[in-house]
């Protein structure tokens, strides 16, 4: 869901092209429809690890900068440069 000028705007699916070796690497997002096409730089990896040997939570939350384009539902093409955000 895209969420723009406080209407909502519904997508298909979205990929996250995440690096599996290093978060802070560059990611991509497409969607499987091509309304949502976007590169995203990491700039930071909030990372949080706990292993109490049952239990395993390995997070991270990555904040970066996107750039590229989203189509809306009316077909108007928002385009971003360096937007700050995180996945």
């Amino acid at each position: 869901m895209l969420f723009y000028d406080g209407k909502a705007h519904k997508l298909e699916d979205v990929t996250f092209n995440i690096p599996a070796d290093d978060y802070l690497k560059p990611w991509t997002f497409t969607s499987d429809d091509g309304r949502f096409e976007m590169d995203f730089v990491p700039q930071l990896d909030r990372a949080s690890c706990t292993d109490l040997k049952l239990i395993k939570s390995d997070q991270h939350q990555v904040f970066g900068l996107f750039s590229g384009k989203a189509v809306l539902d009316d077909g108007t093409v928002i385009e971003v440069k360096d937007f700050p955000g995180f996945a």
